[in-house]
């Protein structure tokens, strides 16, 4: 087995229908079922087989192969009547993964510092630590009051 395949995370559902947009994401509807009728005809409806596979950080611009196989209860490959090609696995590149860099610790300071003061108010760890302890008293006085009101409920 390759490090890619020890490292790799796969979810596999099945759905109705599923297709890959430009962007790479999969469109899928009725996700999610386990067993398929027969038709009259004797022939299951149109079904789509889709795979989220997962890699850690390091395969970041690796190529790899990927093919899925349908085994039967057997473990031997299920095959269709008609023609089946043989069809080598789909190459795929491992997406890049979002990533935050900032040039320096005063520049993630900085920004650190005016995310706390649009959304908190402040940046002085002393008065949010202050702020979140006040407001944990708040919690605990409301949690007594409930419980004493609840027991007098009973």
């Amino acid at each position: 087995m390759s490090e890619i395949f020890e490292a790799a995370e796969a979810t596999i559902f099945l759905a109705d229908f599923a297709s890959a947009d430009p962007a790479g994401k999969i469109n899928a509807l009725g996700v999610g079922w386990q067993f398929t009728p027969l038709m009259q005809q004797g022939l299951t409806p149109g079904q789509a087989v889709a795979a989220l596979i997962e890699l850690p950080r390091q395969f970041v611009g690796h190529q790899v192969a990927v093919s899925l196989t349908l085994l039967d209860g057997a473990g031997e490959p299920v095959t269709t009547p008609g023609p089946s090609p043989d069809q080598p696995g789909q190459v795929v590149r491992v997406g890049q993964l979002p990533v935050v860099q900032m040039p320096t610790d005063d520049v993630a300071k900085a920004l650190l510092e005016a995310l706390l003061d649009h959304y908190r108010g402040g940046h002085d760890a002393r008065q949010l630590r202050a702020d979140y302890e006040a407001e944990r008293k708040r919690v605990d006085k409301m949690l007594d009051t409930l419980t004493v009101i609840n027991a007098q409920v009973r």
